[in-house]
């Protein structure tokens, strides 16, 4: 029964507000809401007097940026029909978990082995933060009015930090700042997860007529 609700509750957050299907080629507009770009297209030239607008907030279009993390956990949806049924194959887990280093779904297991060292989220987590990035790379973070990057939770860890450069010349975001809270935040998740599993352990040692006293 969770299986199917996360299901249909992924499934409604990778649902297209126009075509009402899964997204298909999906592009953010600068509010930050996404669409399939064949359909935000065709509402365009449905409605060719005046500058364009969201569906959905009415703000304008802007440039329709490209939603690859968004695409990505599309993909990795459709690649297997049954949340349920997608089981990590070394560790008979749920995948439940999706890596942005490796752009890959893991379940806990491999979040906390294979992938320890990696940015670690929930595929909810990963539908809103592509929303966020979608909005931030097309301009719409641009107008924040918070002092500080860590005031604001949608735009944290972004254009504030500074860029790291190689030598070849080439920049890529300096998110290592950023990657290093993610992982103290991720290491302080797992050991609560291990002591409560301690705790379950402990608790299927004790009788059962006494399990729902002890344990709740």
């Amino acid at each position: 029964m969770a299986g199917a609700e996360a299901v249909a509750g992924l499934r409604e957050e990778l649902t297209c507000a126009i075509c009402l299907d899964i997204y298909k080629d999906p592009v953010s507009l600068g509010c930050s809401h996404s669409f399939c770009r064949v359909c935000i297209e065709q509402a365009r030239l449905q409605h060719p007097q005046g500058p364009p607008c969201c569906p959905l907030c009415h703000s304008p279009v802007g440039e329709l940026k490209p939603n690859f993390l968004l695409r990505n956990i599309v993909q990795k949806f459709m690649d297997a029909p049954v949340l349920a049924e997608r089981k990590c194959p070394k560790h008979g887990k749920l995948l439940e978990c999706f890596c942005e280093d490796d752009w890959e779904c893991v379940c806990i297991v491999c979040s906390i082995v294979s992938h320890k060292n990696h940015k670690i989220i929930t595929l909810e987590e990963a539908f809103k933060e592509s929303q966020v990035r979608g909005s931030w790379d097309s301009g719409a973070g641009k107008d924040c009015t918070m002092e500080t990057p860590e005031s604001c939770p949608w735009h944290r860890g972004d254009s504030w930090v500074p860029e790291l450069q190689t030598q070849d010349g080439i920049s890529y975001p300096g998110t290592l700042e950023t990657l290093k809270n993610h992982e103290a935040a991720l290491d302080q998740a797992i050991a609560n997860l291990l002591e409560k599993l301690e705790g379950l352990k402990v608790c299927f040692k004790v009788p059962y007529h006494l399990r729902v006293v002890s344990c709740w």
